[in-house]
């Protein structure tokens, strides 16, 4: 098992990827043949003459080195080697494509026994939820929810370059920014405590300041009450559906791209805006596709910001639509 150099490798520290081989696949370091950095592993064992748990342990590897360290998974080979095939060859190959966003991991725990009297949304539809077996169901979206969404999207999209958009290097000047977000899936949470917790901070003092998704009519203004608004959160499908489950956490706050308003979730009026931040996942379910959260917020506390900041500790409503700037 061989691997590239520290040279290639920036976050996390190569030290990161030795500890994980030596200790959780029990291998230790060697001198490889063209002084590369070599690892031996002796963890997999044969049941019987040709069995032997090498893929099991392959995925082990794979799972860490994309999902822990966030390199891309190229391809793997494997090839039977002996005189009765008794022996494996197998080339498991990734690329490094630069530093990755942190995204926001979800929740862990729901209590499950204090949001009892608070009610639903009259457009939910799961049984299990509003009968209160269950805390939380997600349904794809019916298609006039969808045809809703496209709406609002395009009606907030601004083709305009913003210096947290990732460079497209392939693309020539003029097509850098792309000409429209296109909704492919959708899908809609319904979950009992979070609904719990927004009835609950509606009873707090609400400020009706204008949001660029309020501007637009279609099925989901319907389902606002006053002082609500959507605002879009861009993400990846995996961590999407997570949120989605569990809500957010601010565990990863600020890791990658700063946090110049201070810890918290950010959100953006455009959905030009938060399509900066969406990610593949790199394969999986949703195979090049990004994702965007649709939230539905409280208005409270505008304080609008026209200077870069940082702003730590003030709460600050900010489209983030200058023009680009180098970093």
């Amino acid at each position: 098992m061989s691997c590239p150099g520290k040279a290639n490798h920036k976050l996390p520290p190569w030290e990161e990827f030795a500890s994980f081989v030596i200790n959780y696949l029990g291998g230790e370091r060697i001198d490889g043949p063209g002084g590369e950095d070599t690892f031996a592993c002796n963890v997999f064992l044969c049941r019987g003459r040709f069995e032997n748990n090498l893929a099991q342990w392959t995925m082990r590897l794979c799972d860490w080195m994309v999902d822990k360290l966030g390199w891309s998974f190229i391809v793997s080979s494997l090839c039977n080697m002996g005189d009765c095939g008794q022996n494996r060859l197998e080339q498991v190959i990734f690329r490094f494509d630069g530093d990755k966003r942190a995204l926001p991991v979800s929740k862990v725990n729901n209590p499950s026994d204090e949001f009892m009297d608070s009610p639903f949304p009259d457009y939910w539809i799961y049984q299990e939820v509003l009968e209160r077996q269950e805390v939380h169901k997600v349904r794809t979206c019916a298609t006039e929810e969808k045809e809703s969404l496209q709406q609002l999207v395009d009606a907030t999209f601004r083709r305009i370059l913003t210096r947290d958009r990732v460079p497209d290097d392939d693309a020539v000047d003029d097509e850098e920014m792309p000409y429209r977000i296109e909704v492919v899936h959708a899908f809609r949470s319904e979950h009992a405590w979070l609904n719990h917790r927004l009835f609950q901070s509606r009873q707090a003092e609400i400020e009706d300041f204008g949001v660029k998704t309020g501007d637009v009519d279609t099925l989901l203004k319907t389902r606002l009450v006053p002082g609500e608004a959507y605002l879009f959160h861009g993400t990846n499908p995996s961590s999407a559906m997570s949120i989605l489950k569990t809500g957010f956490v601010l565990d990863h706050a600020g890791s990658a791209t700063g946090t110049m308003y201070g810890a918290g979730v950010y959100m953006a009026e455009c959905s030009s805006k938060s399509d900066e931040y969406g990610r593949d996942d790199g394969g999986n379910t949703y195979p090049s596709l990004h994702a965007m959260l649709v939230c539905l917020q409280l208005r409270q506390c505008l304080v609008l910001c026209t200077d870069e900041g940082p702003h730590s500790g003030t709460p600050v409503i900010s489209t983030g639509l200058g023009p680009r700037t180098a970093d």
